[in-house]
């Protein structure tokens, strides 16, 4: 009783309301009887809606002396490309742009298609599953798909893969045949740490094509395809003469590459966000003259990847 009488005293000096004992201490009375206000959700679709591409401001990525090549960059070495320019008078940009249920059985055509027959996550459309974009397995499924929806305008199976891998920069086409459906990044709480690479470790004649598998249907902007970040040389070094270049460049810290480009504070300016959208369902880009990354919020059901 002493106790709780100095208690109030002290309190009445101060000025303020005594503190009611709990079973764990002390609690404040609250000051205010406003409703306590969650932090805001993360919703991916409304931050890839709000981000800008940059794609028109060209202001590459500064590469160090140290290991800089001869040739500077003049352009961002990437673009884009429709499907209705791929395959004039097919109708495909208008069934991928407006049917789930299209894009979903093509995904589905393809790993039955052209993912390897021995993967155990081949048919499980929730994991990442690669093979071969030039397979020799004749692609009945992709075809069967096309034809439903196309009718006799549909290019076959082979013709499909064939265009998307046969898709050219400077005349360079991806060259390895190798295919992945790229699966992961909705559900997300956060924006993700982005994590620069080379995947042919400064390959000049290595390039990516990309074809983008939209959230839903009719959707723009950024979240679908990985970001690039140009580069304004190549990046040489004395290391790259004992290296393979079917490793991908991580520039990290485990493999000392960090030493000779650092990426961990791209600038803004330097970061492309490849828009999505009818007419602009592909990406090319060279990969030795970029680096990319996948995006810091993804808005998309997968990314198909032929190199």
């Amino acid at each position: 009783m002493k106790i709780a009488a100095c208690l109030a005293a002290a309190c009445a000096l101060a000025g303020r309301p005594p503190r009611r004992r709990t079973s764990v201490g002390t609690k404040r009375r609250p000051t205010t009887k406003a409703p306590l206000v969650a932090p805001p959700t993360f919703v991916a679709a409304t931050i890839c809606r709000a981000q800008e591409t940059n794609e028109d401001a060209f202001s590459p990525l500064a590469v160090p002396e140290r290991c800089r090549g001869a040739e500077a960059a003049t352009r961002p070495w990437f673009k884009h490309v429709g499907l209705d320019t791929l395959f004039p008078g097919a109708g495909l940009g208008e069934v991928f742009d407006e049917s789930s249920e299209f894009r979903a059985a093509l995904r589905r055509a393809a790993r039955e298609d052209r993912c390897d027959t021995s993967s155990p996550v081949r048919f499980d459309m929730t994991s990442s599953a690669q093979g071969s974009w030039f397979s020799r397995r004749p692609a009945a499924a992709t075809h069967g798909v096309l034809r439903e929806a196309l009718g006799a305008s549909a290019p076959t199976g082979d013709e499909f893969y064939a265009k998307i891998g046969g898709l050219t920069l400077d005349g360079v086409a991806p060259r390895t045949g190798h295919f992945i459906d790229i699966v992961g990044g909705p559900g997300s709480r956060r924006l993700a740490r982005y994590a620069w690479h080379q995947d042919r470790g400064g390959d000049t004649e290595a390039v990516t094509v990309m074809l983008g598998f939209p959230a839903a249907s009719r959707q723009r902007g950024c979240g679908v395809f990985s970001h690039v970040s140009p580069l304004s040389h190549l990046v040489v070094h004395e290391a790259d003469a004992e290296r393979d270049n079917s490793r991908p460049r991580e520039f990290s810290d485990e493999r000392g590459e960090r030493r000779f480009l650092d990426v961990d504070a791209i600038p803004e300016a330097s970061i492309v966000r490849p828009g999505y959208g009818r007419g602009r369902e592909l990406i090319v880009y060279s990969d030795a003259r970029v680096v990319h990354s996948a995006p810091d919020a993804i808005h998309r059901e997968s990314l198909w990847r032929f190199m």
